[in-house]
């Protein structure tokens, strides 16, 4: 707008000396218009030009500002809605959590468990998964194998002197690893057991929205498979009792079915194995 103006203030002086001082040409409104159509057009040409870079400075301006804040913004065009928000709601783990997922209940062979973080949990573990059962061998494979999540030694604090052994990997995972330990199993020891040439790890994907892990032991093939309840429910024929694997009726099926839905009424996530 204001190489506009300049634009015509030029042109208007430089017509007016040639006009009354130098007296070269004669007065005519027509060029007066040429020099306003002229300046109209720098202001039609250069806003387009340089709007986007100017909103785009504003908003790099502002996204530093509200950085400074402790607010990050990923996408310059969110700040201006960002910026002029009151309240902000979430729930996603580590936000306003300590970014630490726990295992709290569970249903297995027709029996639910509820831990509440005390001495009391060995006993409820020892109800459902008893030491020395099938059932409690083959969970413990399971979760041990069907996993991304492993123990390794990071630096405390920064410092490279410093380490401590801890579970590294999918959130999710690591709560279902140090449930397992909670049950007097030693993760890295079942895997230790099984040579990693013999296991063959399908990840989860958002299409499948499950992770199969294949386990090959001697001449048996073991499949141990990880996802949404309700779709690894809806694959299931047969569910193992404890001591037995029976076939899964109609019955038990809503029953499990159920099950999730109250878990998922009360902001668990559910997974099924």
């Amino acid at each position: 707008m204001a190489a506009a103006v300049l634009m015509f203030i030029a042109l208007s002086i430089k017509e007016l000396l040639n006009i009354f001082f130098y007296e070269t040409s004669p007065f005519q409104y027509q060029k007066f218009l040429d020099m306003i159509t002229t300046s109209i057009t720098i202001v039609v040409v250069a806003v387009p030009e340089g709007l986007p870079l100017s909103v785009t400075i504003a908003l790099a301006y502002s996204m530093k500002q509200m950085f400074n804040e402790n607010n990050l913004v990923r996408h310059l065009a969110a700040c201006e809605t960002m910026g002029g928000a009151t309240t902000i709601c979430t729930d996603k783990t580590g936000t306003l959590t300590q970014n630490i997922m726990t295992v709290m209940r569970g249903y297995v062979a027709y029996k639910q468990f509820v831990l509440q973080g005390t001495a009391k949990d060995t006993a409820e573990i020892e109800r459902v998964l008893p030491k020395g059962q099938v059932l409690s061998q083959l969970f413990a494979e399971s979760v041990a194998l069907n996993s991304s999540a492993s123990k390794k030694r990071v630096p405390v604090g920064g410092k490279s002197d410093e380490h401590v052994v801890k579970y590294v990997g999918n959130k999710t995972e690591q709560a279902m690893l140090i449930f397992l330990e909670r049950a007097s199993q030693d993760p890295m020891v079942i895997r230790s057991r099984i040579d990693p040439q013999d296991v063959h790890r399908f990840p989860f994907t958002s299409a499948r929205k499950r992770m199969t892990t294949v386990a090959r032991q001697g001449s048996v093939f073991r499949w141990h498979v990880k996802g949404a309840s309700e779709m690894v429910l809806e694959d299931c024929a047969y569910i193992h009792c404890g001591t037995h694997v029976e076939l899964l009726t109609p019955e038990s099926r809503q029953d499990i079915h159920n099950t999730i839905l109250d878990m998922a009424r009360n902001r668990l996530r559910t997974i099924a194995i």
